[in-house]
């Protein structure tokens, strides 16, 4: 075989297994695709030191030098760059003409999916593993993330694992190196590069990108609250848009442009094409770009969101990763917006961005400037390794999703779907992984693994044939001996994959909790447009049903507290027993914790959690969960058992309501009072008036605070507002 070869190459053909053949063989494949401008996948099967001793004569090989490449692993050649698997998202945003990935070491999909996109036109992704063969019997390193208490190792599944098989065995464009010699692939013939199209913009790769930067720069000059939002897949250049829209808008004279992102290293491809279109500008640190009296500065989403500071434009890059509480804090501050998101893939979800973002855009904006970029800038069309990583990794599940026909909720059977039968069945998998990846607002690769190994792990469906309206993914947890739930409740031990009996045990100081036996919604979802049926409620009490009789004493969730979140838990009887005081790094939101009894037991302790709860709730608001927002804290209240008050308390409430007495004379009957007239005359106050008790009287803030938070002049209004509401109590 030549470097020159066009025509395909069957396997047998190749079975030759000195390592000549094999790395010339690669040589001409890797030729091939550089002249389509594709990317390729090379399977190095075999003992773990021949796999990388292989890979370091494919490297010497190939045509770029070595420092160009990427190891993920150990034992890589002298002057390879070397990143273990629990950094590759350090390099997002770099590109490398090839990466070698060590599956010996840990089979991460999160990074596998990162890496891929990192390598250009004609590199390569060199995976080594061992033979086929074995990979049922496989000891993954990685599978001890899935480890969870009270499992033996040999409980974990390698399903996920058999499915990347089946992946391999059917994608003919992986080209298989083992010691027999190229087992598989074939050698595709030489195609010329589709010419591309005008673009009317010469800074820009595609018209895509060119429309991408038009909009981004209109969103800056044209009206106030007319966002951008830029929507692709990865490697079609939005990043690069930002930053030369970000360009052309110092030189027309913008002085101060702010970018976010999930780190700071995210947003460098950005700068660094701005960098390249302005002349004598200079880098400042990892995220700050100066060019005259202007620059481009790094600045977390969550400052921007809160802060004074108001730059002339905010580009965020990646928005699917930042959580929507901050994202809507940018937007009610009226500042100029350009988000730009992936739309699926190892940063988070852009089909959970849209239906989790797309409400709060609708109520902040006049309008939206929206650009899809499509072709690919860093690669062809059509290319390999995207389609394999897609298919392998799920990427694309959440648009193969089946619309549901017309319905009838009643006809709806909820299961509990075998993993082992699932894997196999591709329609099923799609539908269940794309509905669970378009309700979520970031889920990531290595999530479909744990959904599909992890040992403690239940899915329940709400389906029509292989149809599906809801799913809910249960983890099971506690159960543990007296000893060990001693050592948890005094905070000694914390079993990994046993949140709900840590936090109650513990945090609570309930010490019987991690005794019994708990099963925790990792996730629920329902087709969007199946929403507000009852389809949710229904699959719910099927899973309680069900978790109950297999001898469970509660069921939990834990997430991100939202005022119609917690409203929906509440009315599937479900209490709230534990809100974290401080905001969750993905979520942007307070933790909270709710609790349905199933057993006797369990009932009891789901009320002496929510009897706790409720007591400590109104110190909490004064002091840590200040900054909780008013209407979380409203939907929290209605919940809650209301304590038993004095009469005396309840006149001086009225007496202050009247005028007759001042705030600072009546403040501890004010206070004890707040949360039962905000549950039982809710419905009679205004939404203005049930804000100002949250913020004045429960948190605790100051007067000229609430007074900007409701938007009235100062304290004689917020004083009217109080009054107004006592004046509701019976």
């Amino acid at each position: 075989m030549t470097p020159a070869a066009a025509e395909p190459m069957t396997p047998a053909a190749l079975q030759d297994g000195s390592a000549a053949v094999a790395v010339a063989c690669v040589r001409s494949w890797q030729q091939v695709l550089a002249a389509r401008g594709h990317r390729g996948m090379v399977l190095v099967a075999g003992p773990q030191d021949w796999c990388r001793e292989r890979a370091g004569d494919l490297l010497q090989a190939l045509p770029a030098p070595a420092d160009q490449w990427l190891w993920l692993g150990a034992g890589a050649p002298a002057g390879v760059p070397v990143l273990p698997a629990s950094a590759a998202e350090r390099v997002l945003g770099s590109e490398h003409v090839g990466v070698v990935f060590d599956g010996w070491q840990g089979l991460n999909p999160d990074a596998v999916g990162a890496l891929s996109g990192t390598i250009r036109a004609g590199g390569l992704l060199l995976l080594l593993m061992p033979v086929l063969a074995v990979w049922g019997e496989f000891d993954d390193p990685f599978k001890r993330l899935l480890t969870v208490a009270g499992y033996a190792p040999g409980e974990i599944g390698n399903r996920w694992l058999g499915r990347l098989r089946r992946c391999l065995k059917d994608d003919g464009n992986v080209l298989w190196v083992e010691p027999a010699g190229i087992t598989g692939g074939s050698l595709p013939a030489v195609a010329a590069k589709v010419p591309a199209g005008p673009v009317s913009n010469p800074d820009c790769l595609t018209e895509d990108q060119a429309r991408a930067v038009h909009a981004v720069i209109r969103a800056c000059q044209g009206q106030r609250r007319k966002p951008t939002v830029l929507v692709s897949d990865r490697g079609r250049g939005k990043s690069a848009a930002l930053g030369i829209a970000a360009a052309r808008l110092l030189q027309a004279g913008v002085r101060r442009i702010a970018v976010t992102g999930p780190r700071p290293q995210s947003v460098q491809t950005l700068l660094d094409h701005a960098q390249q279109l302005l002349p004598g500008s200079r880098r400042v640190g990892v995220g700050v770009l100066e060019f005259a009296e202007s620059a481009i500065a790094y600045s977390p989403a969550d400052q921007l969101s809160t802060t004074g500071f108001a730059p002339d434009m905010v580009l965020v890059d990646e928005a699917a990763t930042i959580p929507v509480a901050l994202l809507e804090g940018l937007l009610e501050r009226g500042l100029r917006l350009a988000f730009a998101t992936t739309v699926h893939g190892y940063e988070g979800s852009g089909r959970g961005f849209e239906l989790r973002f797309g409400p709060a855009l609708a109520r902040n904006v006049r309008g939206i400037r929206h650009v899809n970029l499509r072709q690919p800038v860093r690669w062809a069309a059509d290319d390999p390794l995207e389609r394999f990583i897609d298919r392998a990794l799920l990427l694309d599940a959440c648009r193969q999703n089946p619309a549901l026909p017309q319905l009838n909720v009643a006809d709806l059977r909820v299961t509990c779907v075998d993993r082992a039968t699932l894997v196999d069945d591709d329609d099923l998998l799609d539908a269940l992984w794309g509905l669970l990846v378009s309700s979520h607002y970031r889920t990531r690769p290595r999530d479909l693994r744990v959904l599909l190994d992890a040992p403690n792990i239940s899915i329940f469906v709400s389906q029509i044939g292989k149809h599906i309206a809801a799913a809910a993914v249960v983890a099971r947890e506690g159960g543990f001996a007296p000893q060990m739930a001693a050592q948890i409740s005094a905070g000694k031990r914390r079993p990994p994959g046993h949140l709900l009996p840590e936090s109650i045990g513990h945090q609570l100081g309930m010490a019987d909790a991690p005794q019994m036996s708990f099963g925790r919604i990792v996730r629920i979802a329902v087709q969007p447009g199946l929403r507000r049926r009852g389809i949710g409620r229904r699959l719910l009490d099927a899973v309680a049903a069900q978790q109950a009789a297999a001898g469970l004493d509660c069921l939990g969730t834990v997430f991100g507290a939202s005022a119609a979140l917690v409203h929906f838990w509440r009315a599937v009887q479900y209490g709230s027993v534990r809100l974290g005081v401080r905001r969750g790094s993905r979520s942007g939101a307070h933790a909270l914790l709710m609790l349905r009894g199933l057993s006797p037991p369990g009932r009891e302790l789901s009320k002496r959690c929510q009897r706790r709860f409720a007591r400590e709730l109104p110190d909490q608001l004064a002091d840590p969960l200040r900054s909780v927002t008013p209407r979380v804290v409203l939907a929290l209240l209605a919940g809650l058992p209301q304590p038993t008050l004095s009469d005396e308390s309840r006149e001086r409430v009225k007496a202050f309501a009247s005028g007759q007495a001042e705030y600072e004379d009546a403040v501890a009957a004010i206070v004890a009072f707040t949360p039962l007239v905000l549950s039982e005359a809710a419905d009679r106050l205004s939404e203005v008036v049930r804000q100002a008790l949250v913020l004045k009287v429960l948190q605790r803030r100051s007067w000229a605070d609430c007074a900007a938070a409701l938007s009235v002049s100062g304290r004689r209004e917020v004083l009217t507002l109080l009054r107004t509401g006592f004046s509701q109590l019976d």
